[in-house]
């Protein structure tokens, strides 16, 4: 990292000096410059006042790329950069077309032409890179860690930011909690891949969906919807739960979303689903449905403890592989 940053900060007074030069040469000894570089005179005869725009063109890219990387700032780099790019790309295009320069020439042309224009792209990408670090590290740690999880759960967390503001040890607690219920997640769905016999990754998705829509947050609904349809849960199921069509489920999923809405909702009927469900594929699915369950009613109890009981509103819900 150390010698890249050495590179960089090389380069950023190397190449602009370079350009500057080739510049000043072209608008003030044009006639000279025409005569002294290799492979020019092949490009036709010589027109002072060509010679003398594409001077101002170098010299214009020199300020813009050496300005650029003082001040990090790509948008300042970035016509120079276009510059030596697209000088670069012409002396492509027609040596494909016409047949490249040997010896001196060539030389001259990979050193003059393609080089400095390598340089200068590497070098935006550095200050590119470089700004989106200092823009990571303008941002709080806890507000890096809600972006990332609003980028993976496909919604909005405002609430999460309200409690990272008010308690950051709260905050703290509530992302360890989650990073066991994410990685007991994970867990099931590498079990429901290998053996879907005995865990049914579909009723464990519905009975926390039932769950959660049980305590009326449209925002947790989303997630578990989105994490549902990540898993493979036929998004006819997931629908059906949205739309309280429970009759339409198979037999076993249909018991899933009655033993989740059951739980929530301490409803004496769900001993008999637990019995039925507990029969037929044994106790191990139901403390996985339990545990679900209880999952599921982490965030949406936590924000209505917070008093942000109106940001879990009835919304619309996405299903984008519906």
């Amino acid at each position: 990292m150390a010698d890249s940053i050495r590179l960089r900060a090389a380069l950023a007074l190397t190449l602009p000096l370079l350009l500057t030069v080739n510049a000043v040469a072209m608008l003030v000894a044009g006639r000279w410059w025409y005569s002294a570089v290799p492979g020019v005179m092949a490009t036709g005869p010589f027109n002072l006042h060509f010679v003398a725009d594409v001077g101002v063109a170098f010299l214009a890219s020199a300020l813009a790329i050496g300005l650029g990387t003082r001040l990090r700032s790509p948008l300042l780099a970035l016509p120079g950069v276009s510059f030596l790019a697209g000088h670069a790309a012409v002396h492509l295009v027609l040596g494909m077309a016409h047949g490249f320069p040997r010896g001196a020439p060539l030389a001259v042309e990979l050193g003059a032409v393609y080089l400095p224009a390598v340089t200068a792209v590497w070098m935006l990408r550095s200050i590119l890179r470089l700004e989106a670090l200092r823009a990571l590290g303008r941002l709080a740690p806890s507000e890096v860690v809600i972006r990332v999880a609003e980028q993976r759960l496909g919604v909005t967390l405002e609430y999460l930011r309200v409690l990272a503001s008010t308690s950051p040890a709260t905050f703290a607690k509530v992302l360890q909690l989650s990073a066991v219920l994410d990685a007991a997640a994970s867990g099931r769905a590498a079990a429901g891949r290998s053996h879907c016999a005995s865990i049914n990754l579909a009723s464990i998705h519905l009975a926390a969906l039932a769950a959660t829509i049980h305590d009326d947050c449209g925002e947790c609904v989303q997630i578990a919807v989105n994490r549902a349809l990540a898993d493979g849960v036929d998004p006819r199921y997931v629908r059906a739960v949205l739309d309280d069509r429970v009759h339409e489920l198979p037999p076993p999923l249909a018991d899933a979303v009655r033993f989740g809405r059951g739980v929530v909702a301490s409803d004496p009927a769900a001993d008999d689903v637990r019995q039925r469900l507990a029969a037929q594929h044994g106790t191990r699915m139901i403390a996985e449905l339990a545990f679900a369950v209880a999952a599921a009613r982490l965030h949406p109890a936590l924000k209505r403890g917070l008093g942000l009981a109106q940001s879990c509103r009835a919304t619309r819900i996405v299903m984008s592989d519906a």
